[in-house]
Order: C-alpha cells, then sequence, then structure tokens
C-alpha cells in the first residue's frame, strides 16, 4: 500500500512538470520524428512535415476521408473548384471561372462563343479569305466574297458602261466617251501599237518588220543617211565621226593605254621637260613620256625606272649647269655596247643625249651621243 502511495506521488509530481513546460510562440507540443518519444516543443512546419509531406508547392487539402496534401501541379495551371462536396484541382480554368476552357491553340485561330459557357477555336485559313457571319446564335467562318455578300442592284448600261456605284448599292450609267476610254494597256512612249488580224492590237517596241527599210550594204564605210525613199547612204568614216574617249591622248599614248586610236598629233610627241634634277635618286617614269629632257644641278648617284615598256623608243637629254662636273649612274636596264658603260660629259651646259629602245621591262638598247653642239 506505501508503495502504490509512492508511485501515484511520482506521477503526480511528473504530470505537475509536464504542465509546466515553456512553449515558445507559435510553437506547439509534440513529435516531429519517426520515434515514439515523450511531446515536446515543435513547430508548425515541423509537425506538419511529419504528419502530411515535405512537398515544396503542395497544399492541404481536405478529402473525403480528411484533411491530406495535393502535390504542385503543371506549370501554368490554376487551382480549380469541382464545386461543392468535390476535390479542387490543377486544371484548365474554364469560361465560368474567367478562362478560355482551351489549352492548345495554333497560330491565328480565333475564339468563339458555341454556348453561355463554351468557348471554341475557328483555325486560320490560306490568304484571300474573309471572315463572314454565320447569322444569330451560330460563329462566322472564313470564306470568298459572292455576290450575295454585296449589297448591289443589278443595272444594264446600253451603250453605256458604270462610272459609279452609290451607297445604296445602285450604279450610274456613264456614256463613253474619246475622254474617258481607258485601255488596259495604254503603252508608253518608247512602243507603238501593233495591229493584230486574230484579235485586239497590242502595244510593243518597234521591230524592223515594223519598217520599209531597204536593206542597204557598206563596204568598209558606215551608213550616215536614210532617204525619203528607205534607202541608206554610205559614207567612208571621218576623223569627225570618232568619240573623243576613243582617240588616244599623249599621255595615254606614252603610256601604251590599250583599245585607244592614235591619230598623226601624238605620234611626234614633244619632248617633255622633267626639270633640274638635284644629287641623289632620278625617277624616269616611261608612261609619261618618249622623249624627255632633264637640266643636271647635282649628281645622281640612283636612276629609278618605272613603266618601262617593250617596243618604246626615244631619248633622254641630260644637260649640264652652268657649274658642269654633274655624274649619273645608269640604271642597269640601260645595256650599251660591249659593257661599257657611257660617262657624261661634264663641261658646263654640255648636253648628252642617251638614245634607247626597250626590248623588253628589263632590257633596253642604249646609245649616249655626247656633247652635242654645234661646231
Amino acid at each position: 500500500m506505501k508503495l502504490l502511495r509512492i508511485a501515484l506521488a511520482w506521477v503526480a509530481l511528473c504530470g505537475a512538470a509536464y504542465g509546466q513546460a515553456m512553449v515558445p510562440a507559435g510553437g506547439v507540443m509534440g513529435n516531429s520524428t519517426a520515434a515514439q518519444r515523450p511531446a515536446r516543443a515543435e513547430t508548425v512546419t515541423a509537425i506538419l512535415d511529419r504528419a502530411l509531406g515535405s512537398t515544396r508547392g503542395a497544399i492541404i487539402e481536405r478529402g473525403a476521408s480528411g484533411w491530406a496534401i495535393v502535390g504542385p501541379g503543371t506549370a501554368g495551371l490554376p487551382w480549380v473548384s469541382a464545386g461543392a462536396g468535390a476535390d479542387p484541382l490543377y486544371g484548365i480554368a474554364a469560361v465560368i471561372g474567367g478562362g478560355t476552357g482551351i489549352n492548345v491553340y495554333a497560330i491565328g485561330d480565333i475564339i468563339c462563343a458555341i454556348g453561355t459557357t463554351t468557348l471554341s477555336r475557328i483555325a486560320d485559313v490560306a490568304t484571300g479569305n474573309v471572315l463572314i457571319s454565320g447569322g444569330v446564335g451560330a460563329c462566322p467562318a472564313y470564306g470568298k466574297i459572292t455576290s450575295a455578300h454585296l449589297n448591289i442592284t443589278t443595272t444594264t448600261c446600253t451603250n453605256q458602261f458604270v462610272t459609279a456605284i452609290s451607297a445604296t448599292g445602285t450604279a450610274t450609267c456613264t456614256t463613253d466617251t474619246l475622254a474617258s476610254a481607258q485601255h488596259a494597256n495604254q503603252g508608253t512612249t518608247t512602243t507603238v501599237l501593233h495591229g493584230n488580224a486574230a484579235g485586239n492590237p497590242a502595244f510593243g517596241s518597234v521591230v524592223s518588220a515594223d519598217l520599209n527599210i531597204t536593206t542597204t550594204s557598206c563596204t568598209n564605210q558606215v551608213v550616215t543617211a536614210i532617204s525619203a525613199t528607205v534607202s541608206g547612204t554610205c559614207s567612208s568614216v571621218a576623223y569627225a565621226m570618232l568619240a573623243t574617249a576613243a582617240i588616244a591622248t599623249s599621255s595615254e599614248y606614252a603610256a601604251g593605254t590599250a583599245s585607244k586610236l592614235v591619230q598623226s598629233g601624238v605620234i611626234y610627241p614633244t619632248e617633255v621637260d622633267l626639270g633640274n634634277s638635284g644629287s641623289g635618286t632620278q625617277t624616269f617614269d616611261f608612261s609619261t613620256f618618249i622623249n624627255i629632257r632633264t637640266t643636271m644641278t647635282g649628281n645622281i648617284s640612283t636612276q629609278t625606272l618605272s613603266n618601262v615598256t617593250a617596243g618604246k623608243a626615244g631619248t633622254i637629254t641630260f644637260i649640264q649647269d652652268g657649274t658642269g662636273s654633274r655624274t649619273t649612274v645608269f640604271n642597269t636596264v640601260f645595256k650599251f655596247s660591249g659593257g661599257t658603260i657611257p660617262a657624261l660629259t661634264t663641261t658646263a651646259s654640255a648636253v648628252d643625249v642617251l638614245s634607247y629602245s626597250c626590248r623588253s621591262a628589263t632590257f633596253c638598247v642604249a646609245s649616249l651621243i655626247k656633247d652635242v653642239r654645234n661646231p
């Protein structure tokens, strides 16, 4: 009996201690572990995770047999009520919920109400069709415009043509005049109207068959005129007939420009004055001269040649200034007799003439005529 009293006292003491346990704000007494154990302060989240599950995005829902969680639905789907006594679910919102009840569309679709709570898709069609009303209580449909869709009254115009259709759908007839006549093809300023025995005439370019011209043959000549008798006049080609751009200028002749006619005025060009040539490098551009002269005011240590052309021949005149004693080093393109390179006459105001004839761009036969003057 004494032992029973001690046990009851111990239970009472433990119960008093349990009833006085401290619980954090928002916490509950419970067991969030997987094993049986005395209750302790827990968070609501820990208790719900243990009792229902911890899937992120889940919703707690009261089903037919108790509270349970519903896992996250497909992305983009709303939480839709199924009505009283039924479980809601993720799904497509119907018209009553502000949706369309349709989850798949094609580009160009149009939505049409086929009932007070039902929508449907009108599929797009090929270009050239219009949306035509289906009448009250029916969806429109794509189709072609026909006369039945036009509010036009049939109008017959005898020996006249329709010039206007009014807002009331009636047409206006007008008598045809030359000024009002229009044609589908009026041609252009460079075309003529060709007859057609089998049908309507048509505008087109002028062809040889349209012209009453007698064939004229001009041997080594050109046709300069066609007379009223439609026969041509032959004339020899004269210089004045040539286009200026086809005739070589002096510089083009010197440069050997291709596809140019050469007239006698440039075959014998005047000597080009290169001016004074001081000490150092002397440049000769063969595309700018045939015959050239330079007055030496210093020694030429290097001759630079450019645009040397096979078949070109001419002269290069070296003139000593008033001081004289000027020398030059000839370019290796110039080839002299016996391989002996001549020296210039160094007397003041002396004139030496180098005659050249080029076999190639790197080989010009040369001869120096020294001290050219009167006896």
